[in-house]
């Protein structure tokens, strides 16, 4: 008989590797950092140097009073023929700024400009001590543009600890720009350029010319004469309601016991800190 042919079977071991190799996932993230990488260096190559935004003064070609005047004109609450004129130096960085601003300027407001008998003027004072001044000083300009200056000038003395501090605040300030309702394309057009640094330059010209050696520095102008500091009576409300009083009584502007204000006690326990000299 024919003899019958075992059929051979297959091998029971286990399957050869596929000859293909699968992505390693190590290798997939590494090369997505890396990529992410070069996306992030090429980014700021790009706002470096698409960034122009000024951040300290600059030299003026023409540095006479008139044009110092006319460049670094302030921004102004009050009547234009108000008898007593309130000028205020000042730097958003400064703490004592921020003092003023805080608790001595509403007073200022409510109980004097209101009724038109001062007008009160802010200029530009960054002292050359803070790094960010010069870019906030700037900020309430370009809100000015739009019509919103002392909101954001508020803004800024209230926000001080936060953007005063960091690296660079200039993300922080158009975002309170848009938050406070202004147009954020065109604030930052304006933030991230050189607008209204020879202004911010010129205000602080200006008041060195006049006497300003730290900030903040408090003047009154009754316009019979040179601007006169004010002493330490800019820290506490009472000492400065005085003295507004007496000057606007001198100038004829009130009758002697005719500012008649309640001060309710609230000024009492007003802080006498001393400004931040430069």
């Amino acid at each position: 008989m024919a003899e019958r042919k075992k059929k051979g079977r297959k091998p029971t071991g286990p399957e050869p590797a596929p000859t293909g190799r699968r992505p390693n996932t190590v290798s997939m993230i590494l090369v997505g950092v890396g990529i992410l990488a070069v996306l992030l260096v090429a980014w700021n190559m790009v706002t470096s140097v698409s960034d122009r935004t000024a951040r300290t003064v600059v030299e003026l070609e023409d540095t006479s009073s008139q044009a110092l005047v006319e460049k670094g004109a302030p921004a102004r609450l009050g009547p234009d023929d108000a008898p007593l004129v309130v000028m205020d130096f000042s730097d958003y960085s400064c703490p004592a700024c921020r003092q003023f601003a805080a608790l001595t300027k509403p007073m200022i407001i409510d109980e004097f400009v209101d009724r038109g008998l001062v007008r009160l003027e802010y200029y530009d004072w960054p002292t050359g001590g803070f790094q960010h001044s010069v870019v906030a000083h700037r900020a309430a300009r370009c809100a000015g543009d739009q019509d919103r200056y002392w909101d954001y000038h508020d803004l800024l003395f209230q926000r001080q600890d936060q953007w005063s501090r960091g690296s660079d605040p200039v993300g922080d300030l158009i975002d309170w720009a848009a938050e406070i309702g202004l147009d954020r394309s065109e604030f930052r057009s304006c933030l991230r350029s050189d607008a209204h640094v020879e202004a911010v330059s010129a205000s602080q010209l200006l008041g060195r010319r006049i006497g300003v050696t730290g900030t903040p520095g408090i003047f009154l102008n009754a316009r019979d004469g040179s601007p006169v500091r004010v002493g330490d009576e800019w820290a506490n409300r009472s000492a400065m309601r005085d003295l507004l009083t007496e000057n606007l009584e001198r100038l004829g502007a009130l009758e002697p016991g005719e500012d008649d204000s309640d001060t309710d006690g609230s000024d009492e326990g007003d802080s006498d800190a001393n400004g931040e000299d430069a």
